[in-house]
C-alpha cells in the first residue's frame, strides 16, 4: 500500500475515534443539563481518576498530545491516582484524555446488569429507575467501537498483537527512547500531526 492509503487510512481512524469522543462528551453534557442539580462533577473532583492503564490507540493520542505539547511536570502522587493530575486535581491531558474518563459520572447502562451503574457521588437523592433512558450511556457499545478502533489502530501500526495489551499512563511520560514500539511508529508515521 502507498504512503498516500496508510495515511488516508490513518486519518480516517483518527476521525472516528474523535467521532467516539466528540459522542461521550455530547452525552455528558446532555446528563449535566437534564440532571444539574443530581450531578457533582466539576473539576477539581478526581475520585474516578485511578486509571493507570489504557489501549495503544488512547495512548497514542495523548502520545502525541504530550509531544505537542510537551510533557507535564507532575506532582508526586497518592497511590492509585493517575499519573496525569496535577496539585488541583485537575487533568493535564483533558482534550484527549480516554473514553473512559469522558464516561466517569455518567449513568452507565450495562446488559448483565438490571439497574445503572452510577458515581456514588451523583443522584444521591435519585432513584436509578427515575433516571431517563435516553441519559444512560450504553457502556457496552462504547467499549465494543473503542475496541474496534484500537484493533482497526494496531493493525494500521503493523502490531495486530498489541491490540490486546494496555500500556501504563506512566509510560507516557518516559523519556523517547523507552517508549513502546507502538507509539513510537504512530508518532514517526505523522498521523500524529492530523486533525
Amino acid at each position: 500500500a502507498c504512503s498516500c492509503d496508510f495515511q488516508a487510512s490513518g486519518a480516517a481512524l483518527m476521525a472516528q475515534y474523535a467521532a467516539l469522543c466528540r459522542y461521550c462528551d455530547q452525552a455528558f453534557a446532555a446528563a449535566l443539563g437534564r440532571y444539574p442539580d443530581h450531578m457533582r462533577c466539576a473539576n477539581g473532583c478526581a475520585s474516578c481518576c485511578i486509571l493507570e492503564t489504557v489501549a495503544p490507540l488512547e495512548a497514542a493520542v495523548v502520545a502525541a498530545h504530550l509531544a505537542a505539547a510537551g510533557p507535564p511536570v507532575m506532582p508526586a502522587r497518592a497511590a492509585h491516582q493517575c499519573v496525569f493530575l496535577d496539585r488541583a486535581a485537575s487533568c493535564a491531558v483533558y482534550p484527549v484524555r480516554p473514553i473512559i474518563c469522558r464516561t466517569h459520572g455518567m449513568p452507565l447502562q450495562y446488559p448483565e446488569m438490571e439497574t445503572l451503574d452510577i458515581c456514588p457521588l451523583n443522584f444521591s437523592d435519585l432513584h436509578p429507575l427515575d433516571i431517563e433512558p435516553q441519559y444512560a450511556l450504553d457502556a457496552e457499545r462504547i467499549a465494543a467501537n473503542l475496541l474496534r478502533l484500537n484493533l482497526a489502530f494496531c493493525m494500521l501500526m503493523g502490531s495486530r498483537e498489541a491490540a490486546g495489551e494496555r500500556i501504563p499512563l506512566a509510560d507516557l511520560l518516559a523519556p523517547s527512547q523507552h517508549r513502546v514500539p507502538i507509539l513510537s511508529r504512530f508518532l514517526e508515521s505523522g498521523l500524529a500531526r492530523e486533525k
